[in-house]
């Protein structure tokens, strides 16, 4: 692993150097030096003190307390950045009195990114067959009912004339949730890319996979000079295979300094961010490229990265684990149906003439509003579909019981 580390904390340097660049400028020689320097003493320091390890994971049965906590703030996550593109945070000229909101923001545009880890995690061992492309089933079913509830909502709640053709924009186009699409079309080819993985043997060889597709889709300034944006969307199989890596290998580092390294690359990011607005709005190509939303930027994989260890291996007695639980089972429901409550809650306001400081000073009584309701209808659609699929498991245990 100690290449694979030196690219790692090279990568590392060069972004905080990029970063303390837009808010100290300083010639090149200086950055080059100070890229040089910082990627030298990480590894020196890794290599004294050890401070970020890997161990073979031993394979358990059950299900992972820290896939439903990541899954939680991920859920979490998806209102609170939707909140920023519709409160017109992005129509504001940026200065340290937002700073907080701009740290908020860059932390909650891990929600995609999150979930590509967990899927990662989770469909690692996933084979070409009828079972694994079956799992596509409830997601339609899924997609049609809520989007099915939202052509009402649209209807009724917005006054939204609906012809043949916004159904069908609705239903056969998924122009309700990309997301869904992107979730099929990454289960279709899912077992291909496990295949790949797992055909590498060497581990080295795993963490060049992963560290090739962060640097082609997620290394900011870096990539950009060298990788042209088309191979943007890769950075979807960089969340996964990190992902897969994450389920056969346990990275251990300190949580306390895991937590300080989250602190700081936020900060960092916004300020960096700040200062190179100049008094301007956000400028969504500073770091990344701007055609996915910032999904496949450097400091989101780290932030994504590090909440990962953080959390991914916390083990929770039954009872607490519970909640989280029992929201990672209507994670896509609460993704889809909190945007229900986004196109109806922040028109409203906005037409009652609030701007982004009324959204901000408001925010909790927005979010809560919009987070109660998604749970509520995620859970009466949860309910419903159980009740459709009782009588499908019990013909299921009958013929099973018949065949013994």
């Amino acid at each position: 692993m100690r290449y694979t580390k030196l690219i790692v904390f090279f990568m590392l340097s060069y972004y905080i150097i990029f970063c303390f660049d837009a808010i100290f400028p300083v010639g090149l020689t200086e950055k080059a030096a100070g890229i040089l320097l910082l990627t030298v003493g990480l590894y020196g320091l890794d290599s004294l003190f050890g401070f970020v390890k890997t161990e073979k994971r031993e394979e358990t049965s059950g299900r992972f307390s820290g896939c439903d906590i990541l899954r939680t703030f991920a859920v979490l996550f998806v209102p609170l950045v939707h909140f920023f593109g519709l409160s017109n945070f992005y129509g504001e000229n940026l200065s340290y009195a937002l700073f907080i909101p701009l740290c908020i923001r860059w932390l909650s545009v891990t929600a995609v990114p999150l979930f590509m880890i967990i899927t990662g995690f989770l469909k690692c061992n996933k084979t070409v067959g009828l079972k694994h492309y079956s799992a596509i089933l409830p997601v339609l079913a899924t997609h049609i009912f809520v989007s099915s509830i939202r052509i009402l909502s649209d209807k009724y709640c917005r006054g939204i004339e609906i012809t043949n053709e916004y159904i069908a924009d609705k239903l056969l186009f998924f122009d309700y949730g990309w997301y869904v699409q992107l979730y099929i079309g990454m289960l279709l080819i899912m077992p291909f890319v496990n295949s790949a993985y797992h055909g590498l043997t060497d581990k080295r060889h795993k963490e060049m996979l992963v560290l090739t597709l962060v640097f082609l889709t997620d290394a900011g300034p870096l990539t950009k000079l060298v990788v042209p944006s088309t191979w943007l969307i890769l950075y979807v199989f960089a969340y996964y295979c990190f992902g897969m890596y994450v389920r056969e290998y346990r990275i251990k580092i300190n949580p306390v300094f895991t937590v300080a390294m989250l602190v700081f690359i936020t900060a960092l990011t916004a300020a960096a961010t700040t200062e190179h607005a100049n008094g301007g709005v956000l400028d969504w190509d500073f770091i990344g490229y701007s055609a996915n939303s910032g999904y496949s930027c450097f400091p989101v994989f780290v932030i994504a990265t590090l909440m990962t260890i953080l959390l991914m291996d916390i083990k929770l007695p039954s009872a607490l684990a519970f909640p989280f639980r029992s929201l990672g089972k209507i994670s896509l429901e609460m993704y889809l149906f909190s945007q229900m409550f986004d196109v109806i809650l922040y028109p409203s306001l906005a037409a009652e003439g609030w701007a982004f400081a009324d959204f901000w000073h408001n925010c909790i009584f927005v979010l809560s509003v919009i987070y109660t309701g998604a749970l509520l209808f995620s859970s009466v659609k949860f309910i419903i579909f159980g009740i459709v699929k009782m009588p499908f498991g019990c013909l299921k245990m009958f013929i099973e019981n018949r065949r013994k």
